[in-house]
């Protein structure tokens, strides 16, 4: 039961004290979105398909309640995805199966035109723009949002062509003038940029997040590396995610471990104590070789050695990455075997000596879940070289060529 607006009551349109009963999902109302998700997700669930006179059904999974597997009745086997937004879909798997699911959500509800990308022709969902490779690749990206910044803030943007994402020291004079139209600015820009930061542009997720931390001390130093950052969007507006078949990923060591769909890597890596500050810590989630997510953030103790920074950045790998392996484990319909990478040896002794000294005695009890995690065999900790250590770049502004 909702009240009707004051202004029709005002008016002598609707009686005062008149109660509306809703019967269908209202725009803005608290429960609408929870009652149209159970509604969907209820005619959802009694969805059946016929591809090539094979029966399929729609299951949801359990780790994830917006994907759904596209599952064969009488073998079990997944023939197709369908990612939930709110009401928009995303339909994925072999033609027919998509063909099917389309007619099948077409009875249902009335949609709009499907959209099918292609090597020349994106669509969009969730923000984020979906197109084919040349090679049977997925790619991802966020040109139109970019272009969108840059023409907002062309005029503030620096010239000339800028190849890095961050540059300058981390030490900066803290600026205690500074207004609060000025912070607010800071933030506006911020959060612009963390929208493709957490989405498609691994490559200025650090930028991002160094920019975040000055904020509250040097908001206008921090506007000036954003405008600087947004120049590096406009100068690679083109870069995008993609994601490769995997008879053509491409292994960067002889484990078996790697690359394999039972297997989900965590690579991390920490920068100790940047100009005398808060170590900087990076993740990186790996699934078939390919991104599935990452993270990195300004740490919140002072490591007192690298040691302690790679175990703490690691620690926090470990909490990612056990978020994402029981979706894998359900996706693949197995169990999958997790592993955290480290190309710091003095952390890996660290976890898996049986004794330490009382030098690093104090860091063993700090990670004492993290050990125990790993001496149960739930987290696999390697030791990786650190070229072929992805988390790097989201830990310390790296050369151009890496």
């Amino acid at each position: 039961m909702v009240k009707p607006p004051r202004l029709l009551v005002r008016h002598g349109i609707v009686p005062a004290g008149t109660l509306w009963k809703i019967k269908r999902a209202l725009y803005g109302l608290q429960e609408a979105p929870a009652a149209w998700s159970a509604h969907r997700d209820e005619v959802m669930a009694g969805i059946q398909i016929s591809v090539a006179d094979v029966k399929c059904i729609l299951v949801q999974l359990r780790t994830e309640s917006n994907l759904w597997k596209v599952v064969e009745v009488e073998t079990g086997n997944v023939v197709g995805m369908v990612g939930v937004y709110v009401d928009d879909l995303l339909l994925s798997g072999p033609q027919l199966v998509v063909d099917a699911l389309i007619a099948a959500f077409q009875k249902l509800w009335e949609t709009s035109k499907p959209e099918i990308p292609s090597e020349t022709n994106s669509t969009k969902f969730c923000g984020l723009e979906i197109k084919r490779g040349n090679s049977g690749s997925v790619q991802l990206a966020q040109k139109d949002y970019v272009l969108d910044l840059v023409a907002r803030y062309a005029e503030e943007l620096p010239s000339g062509h800028q190849t890095q994402p961050w540059s300058g020291p981390d030490d900066f004079p803290e600026e205690p003038d500074y207004s609060t139209a000025e912070l607010r600015r800071g933030q506006t820009l911020a959060g612009e940029l963390q929208w493709l930061a957490q989405r498609s542009r691994v490559d200025i997720a650090l930028a991002v997040s160094k920019m975040s931390q000055m904020l509250t001390k040097a908001p206008r130093e921090a506007v000036v590396r954003g405008l600087r950052l947004l120049a590096y969007l406009r100068d690679t507006q083109d870069f995008y995610l993609e994601y490769l078949p995997t008879d053509q990923v491409a292994t960067h060591s002889d484990d078996v471990a790697q690359h394999q769909e039972h297997h989900v890597e965590c690579f991390t890596d920490a920068s100790f104590a940047p100009s005398c500050m808060f170590s900087q810590s990076g993740a990186v989630v790996v699934w078939g070789g390919a991104i599935v997510a990452w993270h990195t953030s300004r740490q919140s103790l002072m490591a007192q050695s690298s040691a302690e920074a790679e175990l703490v950045a690691a620690m926090d790998g470990a909490a990612l990455v056990r978020g994402i392996s029981p979706l894998v484990a359900e996706l693949v319909g197995q169990e999958v075997k997790t592993w955290s990478l480290v190309d710091n040896t003095a952390c890996v002794a660290i976890v898996t000596s049986p004794s330490t000294s009382w030098r690093t005695r104090h860091l063993k009890i700090r990670a004492a879940g993290y050990v125990d995690l790993v001496e149960r065999g739930v987290l696999h900790l390697r030791h990786v070289p650190g070229a072929t250590l992805v988390a790097d770049a989201l830990t310390k502004p790296l050369a151009t060529q890496r």
